[in-house]
Formats: structure tokens, C-alpha cells, sequence
């Protein structure tokens, strides 16, 4: 079976690489050789009471599970789907 691409949706950022990479390292990281798609965009550090966490807007992670998508695709159909 084709190995296939994977949207690795973090707390602070996501990244779109193959499966078979998954645990290359612990996280996601921008500088990362196994991402084809990545992206911080919009993440904030909330405090709560607790200490605090990140968050990533809706359209960031819609964004990245898109990519996945697309790069799952035959090469054809990604070529009609970037216009």
C-alpha cells in the first residue's frame, strides 16, 4: 500500500508529511526535512489557571487537513485542484 500523507494537528502548529515519518520526532516543527506543508498561522498562547496552552484558529487547521487531502490525490488531480 502507498504510504500516505497525514495533517499532524498540534496545539501551536501542523504539518502535513507521510505516515511512515510520524515518529521521526516528537512534535512538529517548521524546520522539519518531512514536511511538504506547515504552518503556525494565527497560533496564540492562552494562560488559564491551570498554566496555559496554545491554540490554532479553525482555518489553520482546516487549511492543513486540506493539503493532506490534496497530497493524497493523484498527481492530476492536484495539478486541477491548484488552478
Amino acid at each position: 500500500m502507498k504510504d500516505r500523507y497525514i495533517a499532524d494537528i498540534r496545539s501551536g502548529c501542523c504539518a502535513v508529511y507521510l505516515k511512515s515519518r510520524k515518529g521521526d520526532t516528537n512534535g512538529c516543527h517548521q524546520y522539519d526535512d518531512r514536511n511538504i506543508w506547515f504552518s503556525s498561522d494565527g497560533a496564540k498562547y492562552v494562560e488559564g489557571p491551570d498554566g496555559g496552552h496554545w491554540t490554532l484558529p479553525r482555518r489553520t487547521i482546516r487549511a492543513c487537513r486540506k493539503a493532506a487531502r490534496q497530497a493524497n490525490r493523484p498527481w492530476s488531480k492536484w495539478q486541477e485542484a491548484q488552478g
